[in-house]
């Protein structure tokens, strides 16, 4: 009997009308992409538009420029392979980095420097095709939850380079 009002509908905000090209970037060095997989749009939103606020450059598109890729939730196997077939290739320049260095780096107002727990490391099939060792499926599929070290990798790495190098000097 009595008309009612029908329900009106949010809006979504266009994502082009967030505050991108105001804030002023202080760190021209770094240019930060985020992985929207299985963080979420509005989480990437979200944390593009504090960088942005804290003076990072970021760049909504993995293209050249983009110098520090960071990733949360990622299975580092999965993300190795999504960046690849995205065109990306790491070179020394550039760096694929866990949610930690971002956090840390927010909570600094700057890029803080990366150190080896930062980094999302696949390096398993790499070292051991070149020792000759079986890779087990539980270490392929190592996480970047941040919750295991990858030191391991990196001493694995290490012993390969210097064990050559130390049998030379002890033989001479």
């Amino acid at each position: 009997m009595f008309p009612t009002a029908l329900p009106t509908r949010k809006r979504r905000r266009p994502e082009a009308a967030f505050a991108r090209g105001r804030e002023e970037v202080k760190f021209r060095d770094v240019t930060l992409f985020l992985v929207e997989r299985r963080m979420g749009k509005s989480r990437r939103n979200f944390l593009s538009n504090l960088a942005r606020s804290k003076g990072f450059c970021v760049d909504d598109a993995l293209s050249a420029d983009v110098t520090h890729v960071v990733s949360e939730g990622n299975v580092a196997q999965e993300l190795w392979s999504w960046l690849e077939e995205q065109g990306f290739r790491e070179t020394c320049d550039k760096h694929v980095l866990h949610i930690s260095w971002f956090t840390e780096s927010m909570s600094a107002g700057r890029p803080v420097p990366v150190e080896i727990r930062h980094y999302i490391q696949y390096l398993c099939n790499q070292v051991d095709d070149i020792t000759g060792n079986e890779v087990s499926p539980t270490k392929q599929a190592r996480s970047d939850s941040g919750k295991e070290p990858k030191l391991h990798l990196c001493f694995r790495l290490l012993i390969i380079i210097v064990e050559p190098l130390y049998t030379i000097i002890n033989n001479n």
